[in-house]
């Protein structure tokens, strides 16, 4: 569920059936309950007023005559000068002169009629919420005076309650059109920031998530720790994987619970964080399979992927996980944005300066990371520039810690990163993606200086809008494997 839609009573209104269904499943899916589909637009479903009504009595009826959002769909009303001018009838020229004229009278019908109900309530003794109305359409399609409809529009509900907000979401470019996701998130985001009679652009969403707010009403000493905050607030919550020490996981099982519930995925990350070259094989196997027991336990299903504690990955470890059937590991850097197969070359020998130098000037036999080698075992690349605890976290025993670093440090390596793959990426791929891992630890990004680096950044990610995309590392590493064709040969 959204962070923002979660629990709330949600309509919808509109004229292009195809999107309104995508939008309602999307909208359903944040607050976490059916959402009412009505078709309130008098010129596409020819209903007359009574029928309209009718809808909204029912609608109102089946959310127990409470309405925190209703959402005007008015993407059908694009605004003209799309089309090439060659594929202009001459018959059409003249027909766009009271279009945006058309598409206000349109909308305002809608927003009049769901506020008719409003009214009737409330003379009826019904106590009124909060509400807020949220418009979706294109500017350009509403010409010159969209501001003053939308204040107008405000000021009028504010009649109703102080706190109800009009609000128009700005689609700007039907020819690169968001996703119904998309939308939806933005959406909630509108709603819960103070952007009452206005009209925000959707490339400028993201910008408003410092306004939101967290939606807890208890008390400061009554609240919780909340797991998943920040990906909750940017609706990726389902689409990031945790790396969790079996430990920790038997520990705070209440938590491990809470992460699952919010959908997004487990990996194993060691037991107690023992290195790789901490133990024999045998321990090292041991570990595996009551960490696998313990997350199959708590998850419910067979864990996908291994991080290795400090990245300490040996041969044993790609053996063990190609016999337990992992689909993939995420703990080495031979590549620093592409997916490849875990190699499974011999280990580099250590130079033995008691012997001539003739037995150490040779070159290294590489592993195959190109095609795989037995079991396809996908790598996902991380790497020390990739996370925040080197440079926010102090250990004694761990020399290349810092702990003194201003965390805008991190944020703008990470920009910086980020950028370069961008504007390079068609190098190391055809269709030019890449994948960005990004690790943060819930005691470093989640330090009380650093947790709003944290925030800005996921929310600098967003406003890329739907040209960066939030993925699980099962789901990068299944991408993988389809796009080298083999098949997926994981079980879980």
């Amino acid at each position: 569920m959204s962070f923002y839609l979660s629990g709330k009573h949600i309509l919808i209104s509109g004229a292009s059936p195809s999107r309104l269904a995508a939008l309602k499943t999307e909208l359903g899916s944040a607050c976490g309950h059916e959402v009412p589909l009505l078709a309130l637009d008098v010129v596409s479903s020819g209903h007359n007023v009574d029928h309209i009504n009718d809808q909204l009595n029912a609608a109102f009826s089946e959310l127990d005559n409470r309405v925190d959002l209703f959402v005007i769909d008015s993407r059908s009303h694009e605004p003209y000068g799309n089309d090439p001018i060659w594929e202009v009838p001459l018959s059409e020229w003249n027909q766009h002169h009271d279009e945006p004229r058309v598409n206000q009278q349109r909308v305002l019908f809608q927003a009049r009629a769901f506020l008719q109900t409003q009214v009737h309530l409330l003379k009826e003794g019904t106590s009124l919420e909060s509400f807020s109305i949220v418009i979706l359409g294109y500017r350009d399609a509403f010409g010159d005076s969209l501001d003053a409809v939308v204040s107008k529009l405000q000021r009028d509900v504010s009649w109703l309650s102080r706190e109800a907000s009009v609000s128009f979401l700005d689609i700007e470019s039907p020819a690169s059109e968001a996703s119904e996701q998309s939308l939806a998130g933005a959406v909630g985001i509108v709603v819960s920031s103070r952007t009452h009679g206005s009209v925000v652009p959707l490339n400028d969403i993201w910008r408003l998530r410092a306004l939101g707010k967290d939606g807890d009403p208890a008390p400061a000493a009554e609240r919780q720790g909340v797991v998943n905050w920040d990906t909750q607030k940017y609706q990726v919550a389902d689409k990031v994987t945790w790396f969790i020490p079996g430990h920790t996981m038997e520990t705070f099982e209440d938590t491990v619970r809470e992460i699952v519930k919010s959908g997004a995925e487990i990996g194993l990350h060691g037991y107690a964080h023992e290195g790789a070259y901490q133990m024999t094989p045998e321990q090292e196997r041991e570990v595996l399979v009551k960490c696998m027991q313990v997350s199959q336990r708590l998850t419910g299903k067979k864990v996908q992927g291994w991080r290795a504690p400090m990245y300490q990955l040996r041969e044993t470890t790609v053996a063990l996980l190609k016999e337990f059937g992992f689909l993939y590991d995420s703990s080495l850097s031979h590549h620093d944005s592409q997916p490849y197969f875990t190699p499974a070359g011999p280990p580099v020998e250590r130079i033995d300066f008691s012997k001539p130098a003739s037995s150490w000037l040779r070159p290294t036999q590489l592993g195959e990371v190109d095609e795989p080698v037995g079991y396809p075992l996908v790598e996902i690349p991380i790497g020390w520039n990739n996370e925040d605890m080197m440079a926010l976290q102090y250990y004694p025993h761990l020399a290349n810690t810092n702990g003194q670093v201003d965390a805008r440090v991190i944020e703008q390596r990470w920009k910086d990163i980020f950028l370069w793959l961008w504007e390079n990426a068609e190098h190391e791929s055809e269709d030019g993606s890449f994948v960005f891992p990004l690790l943060m630890h819930p005691d470093s990004s989640g330090l009380a200086h650093a947790i709003a680096m944290a925030d800005r950044f996921v929310g600098w990610l967003r406003s890329w809008g739907d040209s960066v995309e939030f993925h699980t590392y099962s789901s990068i590493a299944q991408d993988f494997l389809r796009r080298k064709g083999v098949s997926d040969v994981y079980d879980g």
